[in-house]
């Protein structure tokens, strides 16, 4: 009998093997995912689930966080530096700026210098208790009494006497010159205005601000050149020797109520979007505002005429950036002779997302209307085109090992937290969280959650933070967390308890897959090459031609570490979407797809 050929199957089988992240839009290459939960980009091109985080603390109500040598931070009122106490703040949110040995607080205007533990008040304010007196003085503060100072509109007799010429308006302190043997006018006058506890907490130097002072060529800002406790000296001149004020003079050394606040160069600057000006303290002082000496040190301000508020300022590249949500104002220039400012119209900070500003990598991060941007100086270049049409809000951000993480809000107030790999180009999404701040310092990166749960990543670097170094079973010196020679790491039994959150429950949703294929070829089956460990619980779903139902593919709890390839079959249809999740980690490797051709019907 004469058998007829048997017909090919013509089957086709592709791999895809390099897995590159989160992509919210509709149509999405091989490799990217459409949702997923608590992955990272950690080990790609495979696909894997983020790392554990560790947890540190409980706070009550966190206002701020950040570091610099230390951590620090402000929990219901009260400042924390590397886990001390320090002193009680308001309760209210924090901006921190780090200038020199000083962390500044605002909006509360103080500091606290980490090498002498001491806070100070930026702003101050004195009010004389009893009625001071006013006298002329020499620059320290020696006043002239009635045996020095000769004051009249003719010369004095006694040439070693100090002469206040009254015979001309203003008066002339004047010495008389042996060399020159004339009367010659004292350039520079002072006046020390004394009474109890009017100089305390100011220092020379300060600008400080005076009122209520009978004689109205004082009630200004004026430096003060030398104080102690009862008393300051002022440059100035009175037509008296000496005089007592008729009522109490306040003494008030000012900072200005600014929105968002940075350190460039030495110097605090800030914005203020209510009185549309720009600040910058006295270099090397952030407790002077209003010091206008005539140096390059002295301190700035400027009016500024462009519409709409200020969202957040940073430096960057020498330069400070004072955004508004449509531009930003660019201040060049390293002195006050030679500072500048100008005015570009981009995509700028988002109301509400001032604490998405990152600088790293050279690289300024932050948080556009349209999205998420990145800033090299010239125009800002949006990098979150992979979100899809999904809008967000109140973005805080934070950056470790040359990742940025964002977390920020949608319109129906669903929080996401979000990680952009800045070497491989590729978005992932964590959890829910709502984070309300990040701090960074020796390889580590903390943060505060909605649920006032302070955590701490990579967990490696934070044991060996929290504990100290130790022998292992065999002798050997090791910290926490470290690589031992036989490639394990070192974790003493019971350390960790209570440390790590819980293990990572995660998942990836594909885009719609088989969408691409023309001339009727649909997938029949599937195979993923994965990476298990020991405990991982793994469950595959898939939802055929958009219905909105997940159907059960597989499941298993795994007993020991091992890569295993799953077999799946795939019912015939138009298209499908695949849905991998599991709690604890794995790795996935690859997802291959075998195809056929159908028949027209």
């Amino acid at each position: 009998m004469k058998l007829g050929k048997a017909r090919p199957t013509n089957q086709n089988t592709s791999v895809i093997s390099e897995f590159k992240g989160y992509n919210h839009n509709y149509r999405i290459a091989d490799g990217e995912f459409y949702e997923m939960k608590n992955m990272s980009a950690e080990f790609y091109p495979l696909m894997s689930n983020r790392a554990r985080r560790g947890f540190i603390k409980t706070l009550t109500n966190c206002q701020g966080i950040s570091a610099s040598d230390k951590l620090y931070w402000v929990d219901n009122g009260k400042f924390y530096y590397d886990s001390h106490e320090i002193c009680d703040v308001s309760a209210t949110d924090k901006q921190f700026v780090e200038m020199g040995a000083y962390i500044c607080i605002f909006p509360d205007k103080i500091a606290y210098n980490t090498y002498e533990d001491e806070v100070i008040d930026l702003e101050h304010e004195n009010v004389s208790e009893a009625y001071p007196s006013l006298t002329l003085c020499k620059m320290d503060g020696t006043v002239y009494t009635n045996d020095d100072l000769y004051v009249g509109d003719a010369e004095p007799v006694d040439r070693t006497k100090t002469w206040l010429d009254t015979s001309s308006e203003p008066p002339v302190l004047k010495f008389y010159s042996e060399n020159t043997s004339q009367w010659v006018a004292i350039a520079t006058t002072y006046v020390k205005i004394y009474s109890p506890g009017i100089g305390d907490d100011f220092k020379e130097d300060d600008a400080v601000t005076i009122s209520g002072c009978d004689v109205e060529d004082f009630n200004t800002t004026m430096i003060v050149q030398a104080c102690s406790d009862d008393y300051i000296v002022v440059i100035g001149l009175l037509d008296v020797g000496t005089m007592i004020n008729s009522d109490q003079m306040t003494f008030k050394r000012a900072v200005p109520d600014m929105d968002y606040v940075c350190e460039l160069n030495n110097r605090l600057w800030g914005c203020s979007s209510a009185n549309h000006e720009i600040y910058g303290s006295k270099q090397g002082d952030p407790t002077n505002w209003n010091y206008y000496g005539g140096l390059a040190s002295d301190s700035y301000a400027a009016t500024v005429g462009t519409f709409g508020d200020f969202t957040g300022c940073i430096s960057y590249r020498g330069y400070v950036l004072f955004f508004k949500e449509n531009g930003v104002h660019r201040l060049y220039g390293t002195m006050p002779s030679n500072f500048s400012m100008s005015w570009t119209e981009l995509r700028g900070v988002q109301k509400g997302s001032e604490k998405s500003l990152v600088n790293l990598n050279e690289t300024l991060f932050y948080k556009a209307e349209e999205g998420v941007m990145v800033y090299e100086g010239s125009m800002p270049v949006n990098i979150s085109e992979y979100f899809g049409k999904e809008k967000y809000y109140d973005a805080v951000a934070g950056q470790i090992n040359e990742k940025y993480y964002v977390s920020m809000r949608n319109k129906d107030y669903e929080w996401s937290l979000f990680c952009f790999d800045t070497n491989k180009k590729l978005w992932h999404k964590e959890d829910e969280k709502q984070i309300y701040g990040f701090g960074f310092y020796s390889g580590k990166c903390y943060m505060v959650d909605n649920e006032q749960k302070m955590w701490c990543f990579p967990i490696e670097s934070m044991v060996s933070y929290l504990f100290p170094g130790m022998k292992d079973e065999n002798d050997n010196f090791y910290y926490p967390g470290e690589l031992r020679d036989d490639g394990e790491y070192f974790y003493p039994g019971g350390m960790l308890e209570g440390l790590y959150e819980d293990d990572v429950e995660w998942f990836v949703e594909t885009g719609d897959m088989g969408l691409e294929n023309p001339f009727n070829k649909y997938v029949v089956r599937l195979v993923l090459r994965m990476m298990l460990d020991e405990g991982t619980n793994i469950a595959i779903q898939i939802q055929y031609d958009s219905n909105g139902v997940w159907d059960d593919l597989f499941n298993m709890i795994n007993d020991y570490k091992r890569s295993i390839n799953i077999p799946l079959r795939v019912n015939r249809c138009d298209h499908f979407r695949l849905r991998i999740s599991g709690t604890g980690d794995a790795k996935i490797y690859s997802i291959t797809q075998a195809t056929e051709t159908g028949s027209e019907l």
